[in-house]
């Protein structure tokens, strides 16, 4: 029997217009604009904050193993080959040691690599240091000399990790507060 009516297609039949289409892609993209800053400002956290908890984990790694080891054991902040940074934790002298590019480090001679940590590219954060080695005491576990590690993102936020003559170490924040870290005293 034919039939006049007219027939509509069904709801899983039709397909999404031109303008919907659109302004789904606007709405998507002002999304995404809106959260990148959110996003890079939680990625530089996660840089900043992880960085510093690894150099102070290296110092008291260093230490740790100059008491284990009865053996005078150094951290070493040096200029990796090919660029960026690394520490090293190594009995003997710094001059025995190299970062190499892309991930490996190497001591030779009387000098013994014990622990090593890259860390970021300076685009990322800027890591210094007062001292360029610091070495800590075989019998009581103190530090000559006593130095200051600096960690700052490209934006000025910045951490520092301290290390006193008697070997303790401690981190804190310089400027607005970073969660999980003390101010630093006035110097």
């Amino acid at each position: 029997m034919p039939s006049n009516a007219t027939q509509f297609p069904s709801a899983a039949q039709r397909g999404v217009t031109l303008i919907e289409a659109m302004f789904t892609v606007v709405l998507l993209g002002t999304l995404v604009v809106l959260a990148a800053p959110s996003m890079q400002r939680i990625v530089q956290t996660r840089w900043l904050h992880g960085t510093a908890a690894n150099i102070a984990t290296l110092l008291h790694h260093a230490r740790a193993a100059a008491i284990a080891r009865q053996e005078r054991t150094s951290v070493s902040l040096m200029a990796r080959q090919g660029g960026g940074t690394c520490q090293l934790v190594h009995t003997g002298s710094s001059r025995d040691c190299v970062c190499s590019a892309p991930a490996a480090a190497q001591c030779t001679g009387t000098a013994t690599l014990i622990a090593a940590s890259h860390l970021p590219e300076p685009s990322r954060l800027i890591v210094s240091s007062t001292a360029a080695s610091i070495h800590f005491d075989p019998r009581a576990g103190t530090a000559t000399p006593a130095g200051r590690f600096t960690i700052r993102t490209p934006n000025g936020r910045e951490i520092q990790t301290v290390v006193g003559l008697t070997g303790r170490v401690r981190s804190c924040a310089v400027g607005p507060r970073e969660l999980g870290y003390a101010p630093c005293p006035p110097s």
